[in-house]
């Protein structure tokens, strides 16, 4: 019973909000994890946000605003 709660929850989570890792982040962009983090430290590309000293994730947003600003 607490299952389907679980994935009835999960299904109401706008995508907008999924929070990738940034090896999914990069499979997304089609660029390799280090092209990622390079283009982050270098302003050019998604910074994402910290959530601990090593952990970094990134928001299907932040992608997709990305993607549609680097084609303009």
């Amino acid at each position: 019973m607490a299952y389907k709660n679980l994935q009835s929850n999960l299904e109401k989570v706008d995508s907008k909000d999924r929070m990738l890792r940034p090896n999914e982040a990069a499979q997304y962009l089609g660029i390799s994890t280090s092209t990622l983090f390079a283009w982050g430290k270098e302003g050019k590309g998604p910074k994402g946000k910290l959530l601990g000293a090593r952990t970094r994730v990134f928001t299907m947003k932040e992608l997709q605003e990305f993607v549609a600003n680097a084609q303009e």
